[in-house]
């Protein structure tokens, strides 16, 4: 069996795809991530998750531990998890409320 990383395939579910300044422990590393969020109709819940690209080698320091950081993006910042790191070297992000791009189908503040 052949494992293949089929992500290039996912850019149309993306919300966000781009530059991003992860913050961990006052620490920033550049990277480039692909985001995407959902309004959680249950709990009233925005919530967001996507993908560090698989170059961010450096946050490998951190381990395979959850680690809490600040995500910033040309359209703002957020609270973030850093999560599992996949089998493409790819670290996974997560967070509710306001993300740190332009939320498809909710208005913005120039609305």
């Amino acid at each position: 069996m052949r494992l293949t990383d089929d992500s290039a395939h996912m850019d149309d579910a993306v919300d966000y795809s781009g530059p991003a300044t992860l913050v961990i422990e006052g620490e920033e590393f550049e990277t480039r991530v692909r985001l995407r969020g959902f309004f959680q109709p249950i709990d009233g819940t925005y919530r967001w998750h996507g993908r560090t690209d698989s170059g961010t080698r450096s946050l490998a320091r951190f381990g395979r531990d959850r680690a809490s950081g600040t995500i910033r993006t040309v359209y703002g910042q957020a609270a973030v998890i850093i999560d599992e790191i996949d089998l493409w070297g790819r670290y996974r992000l997560r967070g509710s409320g306001r993300p740190p791009f332009p939320p498809a189908g909710l208005p913005h503040d120039d609305d």
